[in-house]
């Protein structure tokens, strides 16, 4: 005969037992999340024909970038204000540590400068190239979709400090469609434009002295109203994912 207590221990056992079963059933159907395709920029290779060597040296500081950029994951805007990433891809570092590198490589590469290299490595400098990464990002509005990067410039002598030449450089590049194939490659060229653009821009400034040429004054910038309200509003801007043909395999459509 079973007294109360034996009864109500054998009751728990049966419960407990009952629940890790239906624990490991529930664990069987999740299905794991499948890894994400890494994605990186091509080498940038900037034209110096009709530069002439500095004798200078420069330190690259990390580019800044808001919260929506500042990562590793593919930024897709389908409006102003929405934030949206691509779900099952990433870049192979984030944005601003891809920028920064391949900023570095490009002035590496031109041989013509005497001594370049990260803020981080302690080298003595005449000039340091600070930015900021304002647009890293497929747009899909207006009824097009295309690439767009944009980078603010400021170039800083020192000791002194003083910012003596600035300049934002933007490219776009139209998409036919939005997989990846054709992104990686808009990608590929509207940052490889932008690299070639700031290193030019660098060593003709630096090497003037300091002295910004005309053709690179340009006109003053106006501020979009709807761009600057976007930069003010990521901290309540909803972040989603989303499906973009093209990734893991997956074919494009129309």
């Amino acid at each position: 005969m079973i007294t109360g207590p034996t009864l109500l221990r054998v009751a728990a056992f049966t419960l407990l037992g009952s629940l890790l079963l239906t624990g490991c059933g529930s664990i069987s159907l999740v299905k794991p999340t499948p890894a994400a395709d890494i994605y990186d920029i091509a080498h940038v290779s900037v034209e110096t024909s009709g530069l002439a060597a500095a004798d200078w040296r420069l330190v690259i500081e990390e580019p800044l970038a808001d919260r929506p950029i500042n990562t590793d994951r593919i930024l897709i805007k389908p409006g102003v204000h929405d934030v949206q990433y691509v779900a099952s891809a990433r870049w192979s570092d984030r944005v601003p540590d891809l920028v920064h590198s391949h900023l570095v490589a490009a002035f590496e590469d031109t041989g013509l400068i005497q001594s370049v290299g990260r803020e981080v490595s302690g080298l003595r400098r005449d000039y340091e190239l600070k930015s900021e990464i304002r647009r890293f990002q497929i747009e899909t509005f207006k009824g097009e979709s295309r690439v767009v990067v944009e980078v603010s410039t400021k170039l800083v002598a020192y000791p002194s400090a003083e910012v003596v030449a600035s300049r934002v450089f933007s490219e776009t590049r139209e998409i036919d469609r939005v997989r990846m194939t054709p992104v990686v490659k808009g990608f590929d060229d509207a940052l490889g434009a932008v690299v070639d653009q700031m290193v030019r821009w660098t060593l003709e400034t630096g090497t003037a002295g300091a002295e910004p040429e005309e053709a690179y004054r340009g006109t003053p910038k106006r501020i979009d109203p709807i761009e600057q309200e976007l930069r003010e509003v990521t901290d309540g801007a909803t972040e989603e994912e989303v499906n973009l043909p093209g990734v893991g395999g997956e074919e494009g459509i129309e």
